[in-house]
């Protein structure tokens, strides 16, 4: 009955530590979107996605 006490209570500890984790790593990216300038944030979201700066055709990597 012991160990199904402690099986039940280390999930509940590990759903419940990748929850903390999830809105840690939330917290974290709203913070650095928010010190951001705006038009540097979309520079960096379009470098990440490939488009390209000018609306132009995507950028190739030789």
């Amino acid at each position: 009955m012991a160990a199904l006490y402690f099986l039940y209570f280390g999930a509940l500890v590990l759903i419940f530590g990748g929850e903390l984790n999830r809105a840690i790593r939330i917290r974290r990216l709203a913070r650095a979107v928010r010190r951001q300038p705006r038009s540097e944030s979309r520079a960096k979201s379009n470098a990440r996605s490939g488009m390209a700066p000018s609306g132009g055709e995507r950028r190739t990597e030789s």
